[in-house]
């Protein structure tokens, strides 16, 4: 949080668009303040920390987190699908690979293999 120190002819709409924010904020974080019509030069009221603040302490925070775990390479995964589609499609095949081997063997006066 940062603070404002009011000037001659500020308000705290005029302060809460000059930072960026509502006044509802500003009123949020003031609770001291009684009535928002009337403040004074020389008042400190608190106000968001400037945008360009909290990035920079956003970055802050993240040089100092310990490094993520790398995920998993995309490869193995790939294959071990690749596999598994190909039992399937094996298993799910069998009966119609039987059968044109037998109508084969019926065809041509053998007995299938």
């Amino acid at each position: 949080m940062a603070v404002h120190v009011v000037r001659e002819g500020d308000s705290l709409s005029a302060i809460a668009e000059e930072v960026g924010t509502t006044l509802a904020e500003i009123l949020s974080l003031n609770p001291q303040i009684a009535n928002p019509d009337l403040i004074h030069p020389g008042q400190e009221v608190n106000i968001p920390e400037p945008a360009a603040a909290v990035v920079e302490s956003a970055v802050e925070v993240a040089a100092e987190a310990p490094p993520s775990e790398p995920e998993p390479a995309a490869e193995p995964v790939a294959e071990s699908v690749a596999e598994q589609v190909v039992e399937v499609a094996a298993a799910a095949s069998a009966p119609f690979v039987a059968a044109v081997e037998q109508d084969t063997a019926d065809i041509e006066g053998r007995p299938a293999v």
